[in-house]
């Protein structure tokens, strides 16, 4: 590969870029584990994949 064909990005798409992964990690991980945790069947609800979905679409996730 010659050095014309590496693409660079500047340290704050690096930011952008490990932000988001942590946030996703993080809210994935948060998930899960009340979703382990929860016992109580409304509750549960929340964490069904139509739960979820009603999240992403109210904007609470993504």
């Amino acid at each position: 590969m010659t050095t014309e064909a590496k693409i660079q990005i500047t340290s704050s798409e690096l930011g952008i870029l490990w932000s988001t992964y942590i946030s996703k990690s993080a809210r994935l991980l948060i998930h899960n584990f009340f979703k382990s945790k929860t016992m109580i069947k409304p509750q549960k609800a929340i964490f069904s994949p139509v739960g979820v979905k009603l999240f992403q679409i109210l904007g609470y996730a993504s």
